[in-house]
């Protein structure tokens, strides 16, 4: 797993986010199958990278010390077009768009209409 440079909260710039073109829409899976999971997603604001790169510093040191998890830790990049362009979104914010039937409707669709319905699926798929 590529580690970003992590940044401080004063020095998150327009560079942060050069580090986020490309980054994979899962950052991490650690310990054992079976029990329960955990499913963490950063960055669902693409102008806010500190969740994405908080999620890629918790499973580095996961996977690095055993820690003794009794279930597994899932961590996504949630909207990777705005992160990549250091945008809070693209089409619409996708924080506001978890409701049941939206969810239902980028299920459904054959073809979405903006970029983060696509991000959805995705993630919806992990």
């Amino acid at each position: 797993m590529a580690m970003l440079h992590a940044h401080t909260r004063e020095h998150l710039t327009h560079e942060s986010f050069s580090g986020l073109q490309g980054i994979p829409r899962r950052l991490g899976c650690v310990g054992p199958p079976g029990g329960r999971t955990l499913i963490c997603v950063g960055g669902l604001h693409g102008n806010e990278p500190a969740g994405v790169l908080a999620l890629q510093r918790v499973i580095s040191r996961l996977e690095a010390e055993d820690v003794g998890l009794v279930g597994r830790l899932v961590a996504l990049a949630g909207n990777r077009g705005a992160l990549a362009k250091g945008k809070r979104f693209l089409g619409e914010d996708m924080n506001r768009m978890w409701a049941d039937h939206r969810v239902a409707r980028v299920r459904s669709s054959v073809d979405p209409s903006i970029p983060e319905e696509l991000e959805m699926r995705e993630l919806d798929g992990e």
